[in-house]
């Protein structure tokens, strides 16, 4: 089943379940990038046209009160 689309909070929760060698540290780092403004897709290679349509992937985006700007991260 497709997660069309996750917060960052949520990417970490789910990182935080996958073994290591699969998408866990992918999940982790897309969450990261989200929370300091960044908009990410997880999908295959194949599917890239599909996800930059809204038709294949997963959108990991900001959680409404977490996002941090670069100079948070100083």
């Amino acid at each position: 089943r497709r997660i069309e689309s996750m917060t960052a909070c949520e990417a970490d929760r789910l990182a935080s379940t996958l073994p290591a060698g699969s998408a866990g540290p992918k999940v982790g780092a897309a969450g990261w990038f989200a929370r300091r403004g960044g908009q990410t897709i997880i999908c295959r290679a194949e599917d890239l046209t599909l996800a930059l349509a809204g038709e294949a992937g997963t959108r990991i985006h900001a959680d409404a009160q977490t996002t941090m700007t670069p100079r948070d991260t100083l």
